[in-house]
């Protein structure tokens, strides 16, 4: 049977207002999608709505046409006196003579008004759509695996570089230091000689100490537009130049100060 005017609440006429309540359970009922069965309190089948609840049949226990109900009794019963409990039954197979029904789930609830029961049947996944759904689930953990290990990776770089960065920095300051001291002394060295020459004609010619007080000056300004220009440098790997020894030698003696 399927009444005319409801979806679920038996024969009795849903309200004038709900029209789409109706169309939108009639278009799930016939796409076996979902049904209603009712059943009175003694288990007995008093209606049906939708296709997916054809193997039920009306005027017979339950029982008989959900034989998965067996052992359900007092849990039934139990719902009597807690209406606003559901009983789930998932996942069942129905066999009715040669062919086999979709796999179901069923919703168990007790009307104290209408004292009946009344079963949603739904139809559930197949195990292929479960097995389907837990593959995905097993490829989107292991994707977030691959994707937590790339970031890390990408963490333990990013930490490596700075750790060189760090160590360069390091090296660079202590480069800084040891090289400008050398300018700085022979300044101070050849800002004495040129203090003593003004007041002792013995102590050289002052024009001389003034010379190489600004080659030292100049020298300075030259060591330190050098560094700034490395400092400003991307890190890279160290260069080979050729070197005037004579030179550097010759700098190196010109910076000392003069031998008592």
């Amino acid at each position: 049977m399927r009444p005319q005017a409801s979806c679920a609440a038996g024969s009795r006429p849903m309200h004038k207002s709900t029209p789409d309540l109706v169309d939108a359970c009639t278009m799930f009922a016939d796409n076996d999608t979902l049904a209603f069965i009712w059943v009175d309190a003694d288990l007995m089948v008093r209606d049906t709505f939708g296709a997916l609840a054809a193997f039920v049949r009306p005027d017979q226990p339950l029982t008989d046409s959900v034989p998965a109900l067996f052992g359900f009794e007092d849990d039934l019963s139990a719902l009597q006196a807690e209406s606003d409990r559901t009983l789930e039954i998932p996942n069942i197979t129905i066999v009715t003579g040669a062919s086999r029904m979709p796999r179901i789930n069923l919703s168990v609830r007790w009307s104290t008004g209408r004292r009946q029961y009344l079963i949603l049947v739904a139809r559930a996944l197949s195990r292929a759509a479960l097995e389907q759904e837990l593959q995905t689930q097993v490829r989107n953990r292991r994707l977030m695996e691959m994707m937590l290990l790339e970031q890390a990776e990408a963490i333990r770089e990013t930490n490596q570089t700075l750790a060189d960065v760090n160590r360069d920095l390091a090296e660079f300051a202590h480069v800084v230091s040891h090289d400008l001291k050398a300018p700085m002394r022979a300044l101070r060295y050849f800002a004495d000689d040129l203090e003593s020459s003004l007041s002792d004609p013995d102590a050289g010619d002052p024009r001389e100490h003034l010379a190489r007080l600004k080659a030292q000056s100049r020298r300075m300004t030259s060591m330190l537009s050098s560094l700034l220009s490395y400092a400003r440098l991307e890190r890279k790997d160290e260069a080979v130049d050729d070197v005037n020894t004579g030179e550097l030698i010759g700098d190196i003696i010109q910076s000392l100060p003069v031998p008592a």
